[in-house]
């Protein structure tokens, strides 16, 4: 995928695995520039996916 992937050692007990809410893998998640969350699971899936992607990524 041509998209930055985490990955972070202590799998579930990691901080970013608890501020994240991560409780299964693929968990996605749209952060825009400024670190702002602006997407999450459902609206990162099937035909949901291109439809978000094209309202925030130029």
């Amino acid at each position: 995928m041509p998209w930055m992937h985490v990955f972070s050692e202590g799998v579930w007990e990691s901080e970013a695995a608890k501020a994240f809410e991560v409780s299964g893998i693929p968990k996605p998640i749209l952060i825009d520039p400024n670190g702002k969350i602006v997407a999450l699971e459902e609206d990162l899936r099937s035909d949901k996916l291109e439809k978000t992607l094209e309202r925030f990524v130029r």
